[in-house]
């Protein structure tokens, strides 16, 4: 058994402090290994949105001081492993990112979703009849009752909250990813918030190293520990933080390593696993959050350049929308036939606002059809997508380039229609929702 362990103490623009606890896991392959969760220390979140707190049954071992068996082997009999089969005490977390009335879909880490928390396990059934995922987001469900000694634990308490079956994952392709699909009232403190994806080619991927400032917000441990000690380790609790950067990205394989800044003392611990990462963007006033990808060790998230194919494929669509009118109703679309002027002032989930970007063609298709750079200063249209100059590709701010033309895809002074035109530094930034309108 891996020791995970997050504590962050987070010095940010938002002066609030976090902590997080993990197991590394490296950029190359990433091993099958139980991996992070997250702590938040000292400051609890005021208010919750789209945080979602994920109860889970888990079958695996624990070794309650791994890091004395080294050292001690025989001194103790709780040094060896022990095997549990129960609701864990200490809540996974998640994120909403699509809410349709009460049925609510939750981003999170598969680890949190399976028999045996780890990556590549079996998936955990969330039945009615097994139900072994059950979600909540109020600020502070807390820890589940259990019974602690010598470092064993054995739960007593049951959760509340909402029945949560996983709605999409696939393993081999996105690796420590998941979606729950929850049918029922979260209960959280303050309506949802349509937040982005973050999306961006892979030949523009070498940009977000450095890029930050990261953030998170999760449910896991505020003191060091994994598999013990719950009931004074402060989960159960929503915190917020921020700090980190992106050291490391693998494009392939969707998984980034982050770290902190010189200036902030965050780090990330025991709890918060699938909790995403996330940038606010700063010329929106710090409103418009783009999801980058969900915890799964202390300095490694899930999703980066899969994180939007992730989703296109649990959705088989998404919706774009310019960064400042991400908290609005408003996303693009067009009449949804060849030859149609695209435009931002769409409030449906129809065929004609269905968008899918294609990392490996650069195609960014509205429905059946391409969006088409026509000409310097031209308004774009849709046109079949054998057409020339319908490849893009999309920078780490958002950017929209067309690969042919190097022109922007940006709206025009109107505020509403899209047309092509000379990259600025001040030019269009886009991004990409699960959902058409706010939650």
């Amino acid at each position: 058994m891996l020791t995970t362990r997050i504590i962050a103490t987070l010095l940010s623009l938002a002066a609030v402090a976090t902590a997080v606890i993990g197991c590394a896991i490296e950029t190359g392959e990433a091993p099958a290994q139980k991996s992070a969760e997250m702590i938040n220390v000292p400051t609890l979140a005021s208010g919750n949105s789209n945080a979602v707190a994920i109860y889970h049954w888990e079958k695996a071992t624990c070794d309650p001081y791994p890091d004395l068996y080294e050292y001690w082997p025989l001194s103790d009999a709780n040094q060896d492993d022990y095997a549990y089969d129960m609701w864990w005490p200490r809540p996974c977390s998640g994120r909403v990112i699509r809410k349709d009335g009460n049925v609510t879909f939750i981003l999170t880490a598969r680890h949190c979703v399976t028999d045996n928390g780890l990556p590549d396990g079996p998936i955990t059934p969330a039945t009615p009849q097994i139900p072994h995922i059950l979600v909540t987001s109020k600020l502070a469900p807390g820890v589940l009752a259990a019974t602690e000694t010598g470092g064993r634990v054995q739960t007593t308490g049951v959760p509340t909250g909402v029945l949560a079956p996983v709605y999409f994952q696939d393993y081999a392709k996105y690796g420590d990813i998941a979606l729950l699909r929850a049918d029922g009232d979260l209960q959280p403190p303050q309506p949802a918030e349509r937040r982005g994806i973050m999306a961006f080619s892979d030949s523009e991927s070498p940009a977000l190293v450095g890029y930050s400032i990261l953030r998170s917000s999760g449910y896991g441990r505020a003191t060091e520990g994994s598999c013990w000690e719950h009931q004074n380790s402060g989960a159960g609790q929503l915190r917020t933080a921020s700090g980190w950067e992106v050291t490391a990205l693998n494009a392939a394989k969707g998984h980034f390593t982050h770290d902190l800044q010189s200036n902030n003392s965050a780090a990330i611990a025991a709890g918060d696993s699938g909790s995403t990462m996330y940038f606010l963007n700063i010329a929106q006033g710090w409103t418009a959050i783009r999801d980058i990808g969900v915890n799964s060790s202390p300095t490694v998230a899930y999703g980066g350049t899969l994180l939007l194919p992730f989703i296109q494929d649990a959705f088989l669509r998404v919706f774009m929308v310019s960064l400042d009118k991400l908290s609005t109703n408003l996303v693009v679309g067009s009449a949804g036939t060849v030859g149609s002027v695209i435009t931002q002032n769409y409030s449906e989930s129809t065929y004609k606002t269905h968008a899918n970007f294609y990392r490996d063609t650069g195609q960014l298709r509205l429905g059946t059809y391409c969006i088409r750079d026509e000409g310097a200063g031209v308004t774009a249209k849709l046109r079949a997508c054998t057409s020339t100059r319908v490849a893009w590709t999309m920078t780490v701010p958002g950017q929209i380039k067309n690969v042919s033309s190097g022109r922007c895809l940006a709206l025009m002074d109107d505020g509403v229609t899209l047309w092509t035109t000379t990259c600025q530094a001040n030019s269009t930034t886009w991004t990409f929702t699960a959902d058409h309108l706010v939650l």
